[in-house]
């Protein structure tokens, strides 16, 4: 922690000097803000203050021994360090077949990956700086990503072909997601919005404001009625797709949101923080149903098994933790290596997970 303080200290300092941050504060995670030039001049640099915070959390305690299970495949998938970082939240994504695994990276790059072979299939290449998010689109016919650079774009999956993108938002876009129809899609961004938008014609429908501070997370519910937002400001918000108006807020977590999912029946909805607890929410009633508590680190990405029974979390602490969602209890600690976990995803199949980490590599893990 002596290291992390004086290196972190140097870091404020330097930039309080060239003057290119207005302001640096923490309360409880990571808060920038988004004066001019801040992408241009400080991206790496934003990107280091991160690694810095989270190793300060994950340091915060003595790491418990854990049994190692197999990883079924390691794929180098982006460079190592900061520059190749694979982001946080969403930034890796299965296939709908299950037969190709998404990821997206700090580097600027989105790639498509054989599971099977564990050989990339194509570079997708547009957004000039870091992507942030990815989603494939319920066909498998498309892919979204979301970007340093405040846009969203769409691509064609046969061809790594830019199709549309999608400009509106002021700060980064750091979460975007299909609904379950493939009509439209959602973003979140550190402008504070979520923006609802139009694939075919690209325009944009709505537009939700309640955040105060970034949104980190974003989610449609199974039958594409609701929306789902996870922010800064430690809350959850649920949105009519139709009306555009905010249905309820959900409150309870002491640090920000850093995931927010539906379960496959829509009747709940999960949420991964940086206080390094998950919740489960009842989302008729907005009533907290339970806590998952176990991680010595930061929650950085969720996922649910397709058939809703088990939840998955990945931590700053170097580990995913598989979750019984009736009990509450802790099914299985999955670790290997010794890089930061930063994405999440389910095979449609139930039986496989893919983890995505600091150093840009990817595991796939069996759960058999």
């Amino acid at each position: 922690m002596m290291l992390y303080t004086s290196v972190l200290s140097t870091l404020v300092s330097v930039q309080v000097q060239n003057s290119a941050i207005e302001s640096i504060f923490f309360v409880g995670c990571l808060r920038i803000s988004t004066a001019s030039g801040v992408f241009a001049m400080n991206r790496i640099v934003i990107v280091l203050f991160f690694f810095l915070l989270v190793l300060g959390m994950s340091s915060c305690a003595d790491e418990p021994e854990y049994a190692d299970w197999q990883a079924l495949r390691n794929i180098q998938a982006h460079p190592g360090g900061i520059a190749g970082e694979i982001c946080a939240g969403s930034c890796v994504a299965f296939s709908p077949d299950g037969h190709a695994v998404l990821s997206g990276s700090a580097d600027g790059t989105m790639k498509l990956w054989d599971v099977q072979s564990a050989r990339m299939i194509r570079a997708f290449r547009g957004h000039p700086g870091g992507v942030l998010s990815v989603a494939f689109a319920p066909d498998g016919g498309a892919v979204l990503s979301g970007g340093w650079d405040n846009t969203l774009k769409l691509w064609d999956v046969a061809t790594g072909e830019a199709i549309r993108t999608f400009r509106g938002h002021s700060g980064l876009v750091a979460s975007v997601a299909f609904a379950p129809d493939g009509r439209t899609v959602l973003s979140g961004s550190y402008d504070t919005t979520v923006k609802l938008w139009d694939v075919a014609g690209g325009q944009l429908i709505h537009t939700f404001r309640e955040h105060s501070e970034n949104v980190y997370s974003v989610a449609f519910s199974p039958d594409g009625g609701t929306v789902a937002s996870g922010g800064w400001d430690n809350t959850i918000r649920l949105w009519d797709v139709a009306s555009g108006q905010e249905n309820r807020v959900l409150q309870g977590h002491s640090s920000g949101i850093s995931s927010s999912l539906f379960s496959p029946d829509g009747h709940t909805l999960a949420s991964g923080s940086w206080d390094k607890t998950l919740k489960l929410w009842d989302v008729a009633s907005g009533a907290l149903i339970r806590t998952f508590r176990g991680h010595i680190g930061a929650i950085d990405s969720i996922a649910f098994a397709p058939n809703g029974s088990a939840v998955l979390s990945g931590s700053s602490d170097k580990t995913l933790k598989l979750w019984d969602v009736a009990s509450g209890e802790e099914i299985r600690t999955l670790r290997d290596g010794s890089y930061f976990i930063k994405s999440v995803a389910f095979a449609p199949d139930g039986k496989r997970v893919i983890s995505g980490h600091f150093n840009g590599g990817m595991l796939l893990w069996g759960l058999e």
